[in-house]
């Protein structure tokens, strides 16, 4: 990861690289015969408006490509038995004759004429989900599973959740996509098994999807169309992967490509400049959780390596003095907090100085190292946020 004190300039610099390398990778995808065969296919189906994408949306958070019945069929597929339909709104216009006064023309007198007219009215419908329908494939482009291992993906997955302003979770669900984040119940869910790399991207698109499009920023800026919500979630969690040193674009670009189909190349440079800032604040909350995270997790394998220390010095009364090993983890914790490693680090010396123990020299030499590297990392955060604070004021 690259440094987390970047000042302004550096970061809208990596940003801007970043952005350019998403639209070269589109651009091409937009050029290919894959992308041809996708129109063919798209040019079957409806655009939904936007209070029916919500209505579909609240009933099947995960669904991707919806159709009625008799399009399905025409596509050589079909709604599997038992599955239930995702209820729209369908215009159902009437026409109807209605008598109404006109100046005649000729003798300027008032005449009365029928004329029809059409009044616009609504009925329900229903839709199915491409996960719900079998047959013959359709000509859509592969976008393959990510696959591979991610450096620190455990710590990655909690800095990514805890910038989330929504609970995640991590279960198995219907259909074809790999997450989906529902406004309605405030929740960010994801399939649990995916590989490290498609967790953690899917989990910055999902996550993108929480900042930009719940309940409260529809209400702020207006209501946005699906191309538009996708595009920014992909393009934002292709940038911020990239800048983690993950390489998403073989499920990125033709990913966005796929929902940008309808955008020209000036709409899509709009959208990526706003996707730009919004990827640069998950950057900054990002390196600052998994720092904070590290510095935590650095502290509970220290604390528990003292309390040990501790338990072999005076196995019989250490315990009772703290209760409970969980207690005695918990206040050595806060020892750290308070005293700071390099007290600790000096109580020890001395200690192996009294005992003049093999074990206790070897054990406290150890706890010694790693209080030392604790330090360090400690002072690190301390020198990163005034480098940060810098950096801002630059």
């Amino acid at each position: 990861m690259s440094k987390p004190w970047k000042t302004k300039e550096e970061r809208t610099a990596e940003m801007e690289q970043i952005s350019k390398q998403l639209e070269e990778g589109v651009k091409q995808f937009f050029t290919s015969e894959t992308y041809k065969d996708y129109l063919k296919t798209m040019s079957r189906f409806h655009n939904y408006s936007f209070n029916n994408v919500l209505l579909i949306a609240l009933q099947c958070p995960s669904a991707s490509l919806v159709a009625g019945y008799t399009t399905w069929k025409n596509l050589n597929r079909y709604v599997m038995k038992g599955e239930k339909g995702i209820r729209i709104l369908a215009p159902s216009p009437i026409k109807k004759e209605i008598e109404r006064e006109v100046i005649d023309p000729l003798t300027k007198s008032r005449i009365k004429e029928t004329v029809e007219q059409t009044i616009s009215l609504f009925k329900p419908t229903y839709v199915y989900d491409v996960s719900q329908t079998d047959g013959e494939p359709l000509k859509l482009p592969e976008i393959l599973d990510l696959e591979g291992s991610v450096d620190g993906y455990e710590i990655l997955k909690e800095a990514a959740e805890r910038i989330a302003p929504v609970p995640v979770f991590y279960e198995k669900f219907n259909g074809e996509a790999k997450g989906y984040f529902s406004p309605g119940e405030s929740k960010i869910v994801i399939q649990n098994s995916l590989s490290e790399l498609q967790t953690v991207k899917t989990l910055l698109h999902e996550v993108t999807h929480s900042i930009l499009h719940n309940k409260e920023k529809m209400k702020e800026n207006g209501p946005k169309d699906s191309k538009t919500k996708e595009v920014e979630a992909e393009s934002t969690a292709f940038t911020v992967c990239t800048h983690l040193g993950l390489d998403t674009s073989d499920y990125s670009f033709p990913y966005v490509g796929i929902w940008a189909g309808e955008m020209e190349m000036p709409e899509l440079r709009n959208v990526m400049d706003g996707i730009r800032t919004t990827a640069a604040d998950m950057i900054e909350n990002l390196d600052r959780e998994i720092q904070e995270i590290r510095k935590e997790r650095a502290i509970d394998a220290v604390a528990n390596e003292l309390v040990e220390f501790g338990e072999m010095l005076d196995p019989y009364d250490y315990l009772d003095y703290s209760h409970d090993r969980e207690t005695a983890v918990r206040e050595m914790k806060d020892n750290l907090f308070i005293q700071g490693p390099a007290n600790l680090i000096r109580e020890i010396k001395d200690i192996i100085r009294e005992h003049d123990s093999e074990e206790v020299t070897r054990i406290g030499g150890k706890l010694i190292q790693n209080l030392t590297q604790l330090k360090e990392e400690m002072e690190v955060k301390t020198n990163v946020k005034t480098r940060q604070k810098e950096a801002e004021a630059r």
